[in-house]
């Protein structure tokens, strides 16, 4: 329940582990298809008009070890504070010799370092996986153990108009937040990492922050 509270936004006494009225508005949005109504306690859900729902490929690579389907729901719930959820549509996993083809012979991804390119193995795992698993989804998020250069998590937004677009890279050095925090990437359409250490889009640290401001909602929202 702490957990939940705290990825919908919550903070100091409001993460108390009971499910009062404030936490019950936030469960029923999160689990809602439909309009919900704003509530009335501190911290309580502003309410949603309309949920907006965005499909999702999930794709793991030999030599990760997370868990995709878990760290989606974690996205939902955060994204839930401005009335977007996300749909675990399609995906799978690709073997030991299939990551090895599709990675230039090894599990570690070789990633691009700058906004604008994509090296060979970032456009081959998205074309080869597309292929073999019928990817077809809006966002595309792809589970690997490491990557050179090394980071936690990487995204590709539109702005950066690459031919990988909406493409996010998880790999096991990630935060419990790295899938949502590289969805925000890609709602916002920025590589921003606001200063606020609370906040989702801030740089990785520890607790990480999940929360997400009434600005950074209406721009998610008109994304999504």
């Amino acid at each position: 329940v702490m957990n939940f509270q705290r990825s919908s936004g919550l903070t100091g006494t409001q993460i108390d582990g009971i499910v009062g009225p404030t936490t019950m508005g936030w469960l029923d949005q999160r689990f809602s298809a439909g309009p919900t109504p704003a509530g009335t306690s501190p911290g309580a859900t502003t309410g949603c008009p309309v949920i907006k729902t965005i499909n999702v490929d999930l794709v793991s690579l030999d030599g990760s070890t997370r868990n995709p389907v878990q760290e989606l729901d974690r996205a939902t719930t955060i994204f839930n504070q401005c009335c977007v959820h996300f749909n675990f549509s399609g995906g799978g996993s690709e073997d030991a010799t299939r990551t090895q083809a599709l990675l230039g012979g090894d599990n570690i991804l070789t990633k691009s370092t700058a906004c604008g390119t994509a090296t060979g193995e970032e456009t081959s795992l998205l074309s080869g996986a597309t292929a073999d698993l019928g990817l077809s989804s809006r966002f595309r998020a792809f589970y690997v153990g490491s990557t050179t250069p090394a980071v936690p998590a990487y995204s590709f937004p539109p702005f950066c108009a690459t031919g990988v677009r909406n493409m996010a890279v998880v790999t096991n050095g990630a935060s419990i937040r790295g899938l949502a925090h590289e969805f925000g990437h890609l709602l916002l359409n920025n590589g921003a990492h606001p200063a606020n250490p609370t906040n989702l889009m801030s740089a990785p640290g520890n607790p990480p922050g999940e929360q997400l401001s009434t600005t950074d909602c209406a721009t998610i929202f008109a994304n999504a």
